[in-house]
């Protein structure tokens, strides 16, 4: 048989050339749809700073920009690694087609994902709550707080997409997003100021 290495059993097992063939279109496809994800979700960025500017000029934008960070970085040490560790962990294991230990995997990271996210809100709320931030904006604490829960479910969520490598939900979530955070920072901002 043209294009197949000796048999190792009852199947043919293809060669290089015809695995590459089967295997490349949806890795193509799957590629494809996560640049996209990718590209809706820095435009959707982008273009939120450049409506902040314009509405709240450089002193509100900054203290966006400071706010944000508290929150991306309290996420970022909240989380441990879990999200990535589910993207990794998750592929693999399915791609072995061990879905049932997928599934163990996830549960597991899930919980103790959810655990520390909670621990982590509380410890955003009280670091604000003693911090010299809070006597100018204290109504700031409960967005604070709200955003960072978001932030990290959303964060795991997408590790758990991601994980399962279903880049065109990611894909559709990024795009309906990017469009939803825009409009509410439009809306947010000219209805409510700094704090909307």
């Amino acid at each position: 048989m043209i294009g197949c290495l000796p048999p190792t059993g009852t199947e043919c097992a293809p060669t290089g050339a015809s695995l590459a063939t089967a295997q490349e279109v949806p890795l193509a496809r799957k590629s494809a749809r996560a640049a996209a994800a990718s590209a809706c979700s820095l435009f959707g960025r982008l273009g939120v700073q450049v409506v902040l500017a314009r509405l709240l000029g450089s002193e509100g934008l900054g203290l966006i920009a400071y706010f944000l960070w508290l929150i991306e970085t309290g996420v970022l040490l909240a989380g441990l690694g879990l999200p990535n560790s589910l993207t990794r962990y998750l592929a693999e294991l399915l791609g072995r087609g061990e879905s049932e230990q997928a599934a163990a995997l996830a549960r597991w990271i899930h919980l103790r994902y959810l655990s520390i996210t909670a621990v982590g809100a509380a410890m955003l709320g009280v670091l604000y709550y003693r911090s010299a931030s809070y006597a100018e904006w204290p109504s700031a604490l409960p967005i604070l707080v709200l955003l960072f829960l978001l932030r990290s479910l959303e964060n795991l969520n997408l590790a758990h997409l991601a994980g399962r490598q279903r880049f065109d939900l990611l894909a559709r979530i990024y795009l309906i997003s990017s469009v939803l955070q825009f409009a509410g920072v439009v809306v947010g901002v000219l209805c409510f100021g700094m704090i909307g």
